[in-house]
């Protein structure tokens, strides 16, 4: 019996493939803005820019909130099996 790997049927992605798929650039867009965001709170709020310092705050942890949410909710669609158009009961919403 031959033991090769066969990766025409192999489940999941194969190594360097997640540096090509580009879903999650959006939320690693918002994560890198929310904490280029924060320092820039910091360095405000160390000036003395208080008003700023509230406004990038508030900027910040939404970027930051909304980043990891938007790799979360990707992260878990992409798992093996967890198909948007496939019920999680395994029929294919064909009526018999």
């Amino acid at each position: 019996m031959s033991h090769q790997a066969s990766y025409s049927n192999t489940a999941g992605m194969r190594t360097g493939e997640s540096i090509l798929d580009t879903v999650n650039g959006p939320g690693l867009a918002l994560l890198l803005f929310g904490i280029l965001g924060l320092g820039s709170t910091l360095t405000a709020a160390d000036s003395g820019f208080d008003n700023w310092s509230l406004i990038g705050l508030v900027t910040s942890a939404l970027c930051l909130a909304t980043g990891a949410a938007v790799v979360r909710i990707e992260h878990h669609r992409a798992r093996p099996g967890n198909s948007i158009s496939v019920p999680r009961n395994g029929s294919r919403g064909i009526a018999e």
